[in-house]
């Protein structure tokens, strides 16, 4: 990256050396890679336990993820989905 000012005077703008360091865009975080995971051995009759893929690298969108969303529908086509979990952890019981 480099910069440049202008003036009133008509003469030409100057930019600035280009910048050293690392310059990058923040987007949106991508959508993770893989869906919730039942974690058969913390599962039991009166509970479930839910891990969630972290995302991470590239996919974070440039800054560190600092909450998941995790929600639920009882599986019918018309279903509308709840938000249950939303929180920095990527494990739900």
């Amino acid at each position: 990256m480099k910069i440049s000012a202008t003036n009133l005077e008509p003469l030409t703008s100057v930019y600035s050396n280009p910048s050293t360091s690392d310059s990058f865009i923040v987007v949106i975080p991508k959508t993770p890679l893989y869906p919730p995971i039942r974690n058969e051995a913390m599962t039991t009759r009166s509970l479930i336990q839910i891990d969630l893929p972290q995302v991470t690298g590239t996919l974070t969108g440039g800054l560190p993820i600092t909450a998941y969303k995790l929600e639920w529908n009882s599986g019918g086509p018309d279903d509308l989905f709840t938000s249950i979990f939303e929180g920095p952890g990527t494990s739900f019981t």
